[in-house]
């Protein structure tokens, strides 16, 4: 209760301040809008404001800082950060992936990279072939995919996918979670 009382009055505030700002935000979000459809016409996507659509991408690496960044990464990278960043807790991997668990494949394409327009809210979105195959899960964008809140630049900006066979292979080396690996199993072979 007491921390209650502390909270309260700073969370109202937040929100009536929050509630001033929202008319004003929406009124520039509008004005960019229209500003970006005279510079671009229908050469640049609209924004999906908030509602479910299909967004279509190509994997392939962008120029950054000097080099091309890869398509994929493996597990390989998540040990090169957790040994290379000793004590940085931003680095640190959980205790049952130290060491790596008997039997993982470092090799493993872990996330991989795409042209896919996302915008807040698709976290978990699939990501699949032409075919409908399911290869990733969204969750994330590169600093330049950031842009993508105003206007869809494909050059550089990128949306992040964690590959499915990096799901896969953590559930079966590292949770040990075989009856879902044989359900996923059961399914793919159903579906043949």
């Amino acid at each position: 209760m007491v921390l209650a009382s502390l909270v309260l009055p700073r969370l109202l505030a937040l929100e009536e301040a929050e509630g001033r700002l929202a008319g004003p935000e929406r009124e520039l979000a509008a004005d960019l809008g229209r500003a970006r459809f005279e510079v671009y016409g229908t050469g640049v996507a609209p924004d999906a404001t908030s509602s479910p659509r299909i967004a279509d991408g190509v994997v392939i690496p962008y120029e950054y800082n000097g080099t091309l960044a890869p398509t994929h990464t493996t597990f390989y990278g998540i040990y090169d950060r957790h040994y290379g960043h000793q004590g940085n807790p931003d680095w640190a991997l959980p205790e049952r992936w130290v060491p790596p668990p008997a039997g993982l494949d470092l090799s493993t394409p872990l996330n991989f990279i795409s042209t896919a327009d996302s915008y807040g809210g698709n976290s978990g979105s699939p990501a699949v072939t032409r075919e409908l195959a399911l290869v990733g899960l969204n969750f994330d964008r590169n600093i330049e995919g950031l842009s993508r809140d105003f206007i869809y630049l494909p050059e550089r900006g990128r949306n992040i996918m964690v590959d499915v066979r990096a799901i896969r292979e953590a559930l079966e080396k590292v949770y040990h979670g075989d009856r879902i690996v044989e359900e996923i199993a059961a399914a793919k072979a159903a579906r043949r």
